[in-house]
């Protein structure tokens, strides 16, 4: 009987992790960690293998990394952002005067297909919403701290019976251009949500790191233009 439980262990351990492969590439899928919410939170970053690694960096909607970050590469934009002919969006753009030859669409939040963390790794995992990702804020204590000489937050919940879980989100930093952004150690993460009112933004979780900060009012949920380069973290749904 122990033996079956062992293989079954094994079995649904190897469910949740290990490696799968797209386009011939090795990829790892971590395991993710139940912090009692309403989605369970990988351990690493997209193309991490450990919790401290930062993985790569994606435009929002995009499922490839790259080295330069404009919008002129972005793959739902035709053109350079222009503040006076705002008209260039191919994709999620639900409000007029901001699409291409007029186009519009009703997408508020990434499709699947343009999803980097369902493309890359299938199953029930996703970039999480703005929601989830507030959630995440509200539910759980945010400790600044270190790992493996990397800094981060080490993300506990508060929810009773699961005060003992947590996960680490390293702090990344962001590209634009050629460029990364980091320092003032930076956390920030796509979440899958669009700025509708801007729809040339989406939402994402920031905070930027001060000696004299109050981490409890410096992370928030704030936006920024779609073709910034974001580590991502995934949710398990």
């Amino acid at each position: 009987m122990k033996g079956w439980l062992l293989i079954l262990s094994l079995s649904v351990f190897l469910f949740f992790t290990g490696s799968c492969s797209k386009d011939g590439e090795s990829e790892y899928i971590p395991p993710y960690v139940d912090l009692g919410l309403s989605v369970k939170w990988a351990t690493c970053n997209v193309r991490a293998s450990q919790p401290h690694e930062y993985g790569d960096y994606y435009a929002w909607g995009e499922t490839n990394s790259k080295d330069r970050f404009y919008w002129s590469t972005y793959n739902y934009n035709v053109g350079e952002y222009d503040e006076d002919n705002m008209s260039s969006l191919t994709k999620y753009c639900p409000k007029n005067g901001f699409g291409y030859n007029g186009y519009t669409d009703t997408l508020s939040v990434l499709e699947l297909s343009d999803d980097v963390a369902h493309a890359r790794w299938g199953g029930n995992w996703r970039i999480p919403t703005s929601k989830e990702f507030q959630e995440l804020l509200d539910s759980c204590d945010w400790e600044w701290t270190t790992l493996n000489g990397v800094k981060g937050f080490k993300v506990t919940s508060n929810v009773s019976g699961f005060t003992d879980q947590s996960i680490f989100l390293p702090a990344a930093g962001y590209k634009s251009g050629s460029k990364t952004f980091n320092s003032s150690p930076t956390v920030t993460y796509w979440t899958k949500s669009l700025y509708s009112k801007w729809p040339y933004f989406s939402y994402c979780i920031t905070f930027h790191f001060e000696e004299d900060v109050n981490i409890n009012n410096a992370i928030y949920i704030g936006s920024s233009g779609r073709y910034i380069g974001r580590p991502i973290r995934a949710v398990w749904d």
